[in-house]
């Protein structure tokens, strides 16, 4: 994200998303409004998470909920970026808690985040490397929570008088 600087709006996606093309104009659509920096693709119907998944959802944004204030309905992979108005240079996950750090620093941020609904499907092609398996489950879980965990001491430690 930091390399991409000459364009408006960045889209990120995983790289199943097979709906991804049909589904871009309803995830950009909020940005007609100005002060939007980022929305999020909230899946609905849920037909393609396993229950880990969709239980550790639900702990990832109650937790941002608390930690936070704002309570999302989801931290899917699909959404979209305002270039211009995203702090991209503070984002340093490259694991599995980059999404909840996206969200946490637009709200750090004060920026205008939406959500969109749009539907989820199941997988098209090839496993899911993080719900197919234990290890992935248990991964994708530790890192989700470890990066929740790190922000929120980081936004509780002190100011320095340096």
């Amino acid at each position: 994200l930091a390399a991409v600087k000459e364009v408006d709006f960045v889209v990120i996606c995983d790289a199943d998303h097979d709906r991804g093309p049909e589904q871009v104009e309803r995830l950009l659509a909020p940005f007609r409004d100005p002060e939007v920096a980022l929305v999020c693709g909230a899946r609905t119907g849920r037909v393609g998470l396993t229950p880990p998944q969709r239980f550790g959802n639900w702990l990832a944004v109650f937790l941002i909920g608390l930690g936070w204030g704002r309570r999302f309905h989801d931290l899917g992979p699909f959404r979209a970026i305002r270039r211009r108005l995203f702090p991209v240079d503070r984002l340093e996950d490259r694991g599995f808690g980059w999404n909840v750090e996206m969200n946490v620093r637009a709200l750090e941020g004060g920026l205008g985040i939406v959500e969109v609904p749009l539907p989820a499907g199941r997988r098209v092609h090839g496993t899911n490397r993080i719900s197919s398996t234990l290890r992935g489950i248990f991964g994708a879980g530790f890192g989700i929570l470890r990066q929740i965990y790190r922000m929120r001491e980081e936004s509780c430690r002190p100011l320095s008088s340096s």
